[in-house]
């Protein structure tokens, strides 16, 4: 083109040179975010990595712990567990736990409720 042999002339050349350039601007944003949600979920993983080993850890073990202990566990576990009218309890996950039920284990875990039917 600047020795005038080309087809295309100067201002084409330029045009499609730019337009490859923002092709290729936007390539490296998407690498980057990319880049960035890898990173996020490495740390996720590592993270659910040590709450599974935590968790394999306790359930190994649990009747050999004391029961202050047991309390200090479950208190990890559990956010709340109320016992309703007619011995309906009521259990609610910790967030934690709960997104690693449901991520790791697919099991839908909103509030747990539990009834019991007496013996009369």
């Amino acid at each position: 083109s600047l020795m005038g042999e080309s087809s295309y002339t100067p201002e084409v050349l330029s045009k499609l040179i730019k337009e490859q350039e923002k092709k290729i601007a936007v390539h490296h944003e998407q690498i980057e975010e990319l880049e960035m949600q890898k990173a996020m979920a490495k740390s996720t993983m590592k993270s659910l990595h040590l709450m599974c080993d935590t968790f394999k850890s306790w359930a190994n073990e649990f009747d050999s712990y004391t029961p202050e202990r047991k309390k200090m566990i479950l208190s990890q576990i559990f956010d709340s567990i109320e016992v309703r009218k007619g011995y309906k309890l009521h259990i609610r996950l910790n967030e934690s736990y709960r997104l690693f039920l449901e991520k790791w284990c697919r099991i839908e875990v909103e509030n747990v409720v539990v009834d019991f039917i007496t013996r009369k």
